[in-house]
């Protein structure tokens, strides 16, 4: 059975990434309110900081949650391909996409997926939660392909 993981060291560093723009907000925050600047120049560090805030700290969560998961996306055979607890027949994949805006359930951030099509019109999405590099990303999507294409063929 092949296993694809995503690596750990690429969701620690955009981990760490998201942090210092979350620290650097707290410091903003922290300045705004007990700095000796202008009135103007307060408001915009606490509407910068509560900008940087309600989207770094939401992707900030979504990268301690890909830290500590599992870092597999998905396995498959010769015979099956499985993605989280679903099993699905390689004979019934009809097609293999990369979508770019699947809804995570995790604070309404949407990211992109592997999407298998198969049984006519049911989807399974594969989840990258941006941990993927984009040369990653474009290997695992030709392996699919190949798997896919592959059993095309025996047919």
């Amino acid at each position: 059975m092949k296993i694809i993981k995503y690596r750990k060291s690429v969701a620690l560093g955009r981990f760490a990434i998201a942090l210092g723009f979350v620290l650097v907000a707290a410091f903003l925050i922290y300045e705004g309110i007990y700095s000796d600047a202008t009135l103007p120049r307060r408001i915009f560090y606490i509407a910068t900081a509560v900008i940087g805030v309600s989207y770094f700290g939401r992707l900030l969560v979504v990268y301690a949650y890909t830290v500590i998961k599992d870092p597999t996306m998905f396995s498959y055979d010769a015979e099956k391909l499985r993605i989280n607890s679903v099993e699905i027949p390689r004979k019934s994949i009809n097609k293999v996409q990369v979508d770019t805006n699947i809804p995570t359930g995790i604070l309404g951030i949407k990211t992109p997926a592997f999407t298998i099509i198969y049984n006519g019109q049911e989807k399974q999405h594969a989840l990258t939660y941006y941990v993927l590099t984009s040369k990653h990303q474009d290997e695992i999507y030709l392996q699919l392909k190949k798997y896919v294409s592959n059993h095309k063929k025996a047919i």
